[in-house]
């Protein structure tokens, strides 16, 4: 019998979260040799990224004690939550592409959970059933934050954006809601085979991952307006996949490995699906042989940038 955790990553041990372990970050993190990627996952207590072919990966990009089960890109920056699984104040941290300058973006989030991006906010969800967002101008002083945006839904987690809305789920659910919070439609895509963890966008579709059958999981897609949902675009994949992200080529899917750490997996296709890669980054080479467990949050950025020196 598989088990579905309420939480994909209910059996990570948190170390510290909040305000003081970002702070202490901040110019500060261990950084590996100099390379290019464009896909970044977290696990605990690291941020990994490679190419987005898979090529060069590097699970200790990023090795600090972060508390990140989600993550998000823009063209300059990297952004994560920090402090999902505690009753303790959370946070939004960022960071350049490249690891650098890693510091609180957003402080004082009540558990936070899935974060997205575009060109003027970050946004996230949170276990009190909201989502907030604030500004991504550089100087503090010019950020604008609001921590009440959209109120009132059902335990919210994976969050995506593109140029017109809101995507999120809710339980077996995506919501939808226009960029400036009105029009919320809880069950725009329902039905699904959840519950869901993350959701991803391009131009024409969206993505998330379900269940599939003989302990299998697979990644779901529907068209944009919420037509031609197919619940088995990539089926077949082994284990529970719950992280999903999307280039403008392929889309991409992670198996955290909670119950069975030999289907721990980084996964890719193509965006019409053919040429489906179950094990595009696997063992040692997605996750530090130490003591991190689980892999979590998931987003291939914008471009590639050259990594610290």
């Amino acid at each position: 019998m598989l088990l579905w955790p309420s939480s994909p990553y209910m059996t990570v041990r948190r170390i510290a979260v909040g305000a003081c372990v970002l702070a202490a970050m901040s110019g500060s993190l261990t950084m590996t040799s100099a390379a290019r990627a464009d896909v970044y996952w977290s696990g605990e207590r690291f941020i990994g990224q490679a190419r987005n072919d898979g090529s060069s990966p590097d699970p200790t990009f990023v090795r600090r004690s972060l508390d990140a089960t989600a993550l998000a890109a823009d063209r300059s920056h990297l952004y994560w939550n920090n402090g999902e699984a505690s009753d303790r104040i959370g946070s939004i941290g960022r960071s350049r592409l490249n690891g650098t300058r890693a510091t609180i973006f957003v402080p004082k989030v009540k558990q936070p959970q899935g974060v997205a991006v575009d060109s003027t906010h970050v946004y996230w969800t949170t276990n009190a059933g909201s989502i907030g967002r604030a500004t991504t101008a550089a100087r503090p002083n010019n950020r604008q934050i609001d921590r009440s945006f959209i109120t009132g839904l059902d335990e919210p987690s994976g969050i995506a954006v593109d140029s017109r809305h809101l995507y999120w789920s809710e339980g077996t659910s995506i919501a939808r809601a226009n960029l400036d919070g009105t029009n919320v439609d809880h069950s725009f895509i329902s039905g699904l085979n959840g519950p869901l963890f993350s959701i991803a966008v391009t131009k024409s579709h969206l993505y998330w991952t379900e269940r599939g059958a003989d302990r299998t999981s697979t990644v779901a897609r529907a068209r944009k307006n919420g037509t031609r949902v197919d619940h088995g675009f990539v089926p077949g994949i082994a284990g529970n996949a719950t992280s999903v992200a999307a280039s403008r080529s392929h889309i991409y899917w992670s198996v955290p490995g909670v119950f069975k750490p030999a289907t721990r997996a980084l996964g890719r296709a193509r965006l019409d699906g053919t040429r489906v890669n179950y094990e595009l980054i696997s063992g040692a080479d997605l996750v530090p042989s130490s003591s991190a467990t689980v892999l979590t949050g998931l987003v291939v950025s914008r471009k590639s940038v050259p990594a610290r020196r």
